[in-house]
């Protein structure tokens, strides 16, 4: 399991709860900065460049409307953006 360095995986709850699963799990610490380990931060990346990017909505509304068919979209086998966690 990779994990970042964020204040809550570094808890006392986050410990113990890890604890139950040490025999089962390695935790991996992810480096301070590394957005292209973090699967999250490509995602977020290519929802930007496919949504967001050099686009100006008339509200925000616009802009959630936009996101969420997109992410609805992205879960189509058969769409051609679909998001490849790949880097090629």
């Amino acid at each position: 399991m990779g994990l970042d360095n964020a204040s809550a995986h570094r808890s006392r709850a986050m410990w113990a709860f890890l604890s139950l699963f040490e025999p089962r799990v390695i935790v991996i610490w992810l480096p301070a900065y590394s957005p292209d380990m973090n699967l999250i931060e490509r995602f977020w990346k290519h929802l930007k460049q496919r949504i967001t990017a050099n686009r100006l909505f008339a509200a925000v509304h616009d802009m959630l409307l936009a996101i969420q068919t997109e992410l609805v979209a992205q879960n189509c086998l058969d769409y051609n953006s679909r998001f490849s966690f790949s880097k090629t």
